[in-house]
């Protein structure tokens, strides 16, 4: 088996609201402070490129969500590395690109090959979607808790609340789940 090369292209980040980058590359896992380039924290080395996916923090700063792919969802302490709790994908034969962890209150929702899956911040499973085929955007929860995320087999947007009852599903206008998902708009009041 051929070692998948690391290349830039296949590396990710995540800017936290105290300036630290959490920098997924691959094969290596950082946190730097953003200011200075210094290494705060080195993550667990991927010998096969398993840090592809963009990493998320939480909105206390506390915890960065990191997704070694094909693995495991790690919790790290953000401050220190530490790892809290890592859970299994349920589909470790499987490779998901290029889309991370959507992060609200107390869940957590990721793309795991042809799912989504919910779990709470304490790392345990609360569901999966039902299965579309290969191909989730990077999902968004809104204030609710409705998850959205573009799929690509169907193509269209759904939305899910819980993640195991589809609560709506709209047209496509690109079946293309890597051109970008949803996104959530504050509204002004």
């Amino acid at each position: 088996v051929e070692p998948i090369p690391n290349t830039p292209d296949w590396h990710s980040g995540a800017l936290a609201s105290d300036g630290t980058l959490y920098a997924a590359m691959a094969d290596d896992l950082f946190a730097l402070d953003a200011a200075t380039g210094d290494t705060l924290w080195v993550g667990p080395r991927a010998t096969d490129g398993g840090w592809l996916l963009p990493p998320t923090v939480s909105a206390d700063g506390r915890t960065a969500y990191i997704k070694n792919t094909g693995d495991s969802l790690y919790a790290f302490d953000a401050a220190t590395g530490t790892i809290r709790w890592a859970t299994a994908d349920p589909y470790v034969d499987r490779i998901v690109f290029g889309v991370g962890t959507a992060v609200a209150g107390s869940r957590l929702v990721l793309p795991v090959f042809d799912r989504l899956q919910e779990l709470d911040s304490s790392g345990s499973p609360l569901g999966l979607s039902s299965t579309y085929g290969h191909g989730f955007s990077e999902p968004v929860l809104d204030a609710a808790g409705t998850a959205f995320s573009v799929l690509s087999n169907p193509p269209g947007v759904r939305a899910y609340r819980p993640i195991t009852t589809t609560r709506w599903a709209a047209p496509p206008r690109s079946r293309w789940t890597w051109f970008g998902g949803p996104a959530l708009a504050a509204i002004a009041r």
